[in-house]
């Protein structure tokens, strides 16, 4: 397992956490990466009128439609780094909702409204296109932004006789899917702590991808596969 993929991966898990906890605590009251935890607001809110269906199946459509859009770029990139163009382009997306929202102190209540559609939206894509930026290492599959398969991989992998026979590479896997796993928890974390306390806190995400923007030459051939 190499280790600069491999902190690549934990460093955009932390994000994904990250935007989700801002997102949720300060912003739309859905999750523009965990979309398992929108499909359930959504079915709530569809058996209950007093709650806003629009929220969770705004950020459904973004994600969904944002992994489309990145799979078009990395075929579009092909052979020009393509991981690069899905890192620039999510930190693009990112700051600009960042700018948009403004300082979170003066945000006093859940965004709505037009504007809170197309924000949501924005955020939803930007966690559908980190979606694609790494999808497997050291023959791991992975996910970024959603937590349920890394777990169900954990589960599976430390089950005797389950998938790996070669004990040394599932011991590797188990510590790269476990970091992918605690990197989103710590950013959720971090992202309520700096959400209730800092105005700036929204724009950390585009800083943090501008850095990883800046590495990818290292990590990006091996972080993720060429498109199929």
């Amino acid at each position: 397992m190499q280790p600069i993929p491999a902190a690549a991966a934990v460093t955009l898990g932390a994000l994904a956490g990250y935007v989700d906890a801002v997102a949720f605590s300060q912003l739309f009251g859905v999750f523009p990466a965990n979309q398992s935890g929108n499909a359930i607001v959504l079915g709530i809110s569809l058996g209950d009128p007093t709650t806003a269906a629009w929220r969770p199946a705004v950020a459904i459509v973004g994600f969904a439609v944002g992994i489309a859009g990145a799979v078009a770029l990395q075929r579009a990139f092909a052979g020009r780094r393509p991981t690069l163009v899905l890192v620039l382009a999510e930190a693009v997306l990112l700051a600009a909702v960042a700018l948009l929202v403004g300082d979170l102190g003066a945000v006093d209540q859940l965004l709505d409204g037009i504007r809170g559609a197309l924000l949501l939206l924005a955020a939803s894509f930007a966690m559908g296109v980190q979606t694609e930026v790494i999808r497997a290492h050291a023959g791991v599959s992975l996910s970024t932004t959603y937590q349920t398969g890394v777990l169900v991989q954990i589960a599976e992998r430390s089950t005797p006789g389950g998938h790996a026979a070669d004990r040394p590479r599932a011991a590797g896997a188990l510590v790269l899917l476990g970091g992918v796993l605690v990197g989103y928890v710590g950013g959720a974390a971090l992202g309520a702590a700096l959400g209730r306390t800092a105005g700036w806190a929204l724009a950390v995400p585009a800083v943090v991808l501008a850095a990883l923007a800046t590495t990818e030459r290292w990590w990006g051939a091996t972080g993720s596969p060429p498109p199929t």
